[in-house]
C-alpha cells in the first residue's frame, strides 16, 4: 500500500479483507475509542479480547439502558469499541465500566493500552510499529522514518473519523511537530 490515507485505501480496494471488512459496517455516528498496545497481540490474545469484551459490552449499561458497542482487534496492536450512541448514550459511570474493562485486558495480558504518548506507525513492510517518543524522535534523526510515514491517530472519536482520519501522513497529524524539530 503506498503511504497514503487509510479512507483512500479503503475506498479503492476491490476486495475487502476482515478487518476492511469490519472497519465498513462501523456506522460513522457511532462513538469510537481506540487502545493502542504496547506490544502486537497474538491470535490468542485477540481472541481473549473480543470474547471478554463481547461479554463486557453484552452487560454495559448506562443509567438503566443497555448500550450497544462492539469490540474489535485491528492491525493486532489495536482494540476498537464502537458504540452506537443513537440507541443509547453512555454516562459517566458506563465509561468509568470500560476503563475497568480495558484495565483488566492490561493485567491479564500485561500490556500498556493506556499510554496515549506511545506512537503507532506503517513502517514502510507495512508492519504496525509503536514508538516511546524518544524513539520516535531518534529514528527521525536516524532518517529512519519521513514525514510522509503512516501514523494511526487514536483521537478519533467518530466511525467517521475512524474511517477518514485513523490512518494518516505524520505531517497532516499531531506527530509533525517531531519533524520539525528535527
Amino acid at each position: 500500500m503506498p503511504l497514503r490515507k487509510f479512507s483512500e485505501y479503503l475506498n479503492t480496494k476491490s476486495s475487502s479483507t476482515p478487518m476492511e471488512t469490519k472497519l465498513q459496517q462501523i456506522n460513522d455516528t457511532h462513538r469510537i475509542w481506540v487502545y493502542q498496545s504496547s506490544r502486537p497481540l497474538n491470535e490468542q490474545e485477540q481472541e481473549m479480547i473480543v470474547k471478554t469484551g463481547t461479554e463486557f459490552l453484552a452487560q454495559w449499561t448506562a443509567h438503566g439502558d443497555q448500550l450497544y458497542a462492539t469490540v474489535s482487534v485491528l492491525y493486532n496492536h489495536f482494540i476498537i469499541i464502537a458504540l452506537d450512541e443513537e440507541k443509547a448514550a453512555p454516562g459517566g459511570c458506563s465509561i468509568d465500566k470500560l476503563l475497568h474493562w480495558v484495565m483488566s485486558v492490561e493485567r491479564s495480558l500485561h500490556i500498556d493500552l493506556l499510554d496515549r504518548q506511545a506512537i503507532a506507525i506503517f513502517d514502510a513492510s507495512q508492519n504496525t510499529r509503536v514508538f516511546t517518543p524518544e524513539q520516535f524522535e531518534q529514528a527521525i534523526a536516524e532518517n529512519s522514518i519521513r514525514e510522509d510515514v503512516l501514523v494511526f491517530n487514536n483521537l478519533v472519536a467518530t466511525g467517521k473519523e475512524l474511517k477518514q482520519n485513523w490512518i494518516i501522513p505524520a505531517s497532516t497529524s499531531w506527530q509533525h511537530r517531531y519533524f520539525e524539530n528535527a
